[in-house]
């Protein structure tokens, strides 16, 4: 579960969401589905996920990992939308996340 150049490709688009001095929250999109692809391309680039115990240092609410947004791609495609975690909350306000009040409503 490394990067290799013998391995499978994989590939991740990224895009910056939001930051603070020490944070940065990043919009991950898998355009393949290798094992722990999401958290390999993160700490291969220098900035491992927050919380990611096998790739970067713990954290005491656990991995800062959230798959927001599923689509299934079917003949009618269906999409799940999940919240984030509330340990997840604090580090994501300080990088600029505004909670959607329809959702808490």
């Amino acid at each position: 579960m490394v990067t290799s150049p013998t391995g499978a490709s994989a590939a991740t688009r990224w895009k910056v969401l939001g930051r603070n001095k020490d944070l940065c929250w990043l919009e991950l999109v898998l355009e393949t589905g290798r094992t722990h692809q999401a958290r390999v391309h993160c700490a291969a680039m220098g900035w491992p996920i927050l919380g990611d115990s096998l790739y970067g240092t713990a954290h005491p609410e656990g991995l800062h990992l959230l798959a927001r947004r599923l689509t299934l791609p079917l003949s009618s495609p269906i999409t799940a939308v999940a919240p984030p975690r509330s340990g997840m909350k604090p580090a994501l306000l300080a990088c600029g996340w505004k909670p959607d009040i329809k959702a808490i409503l």
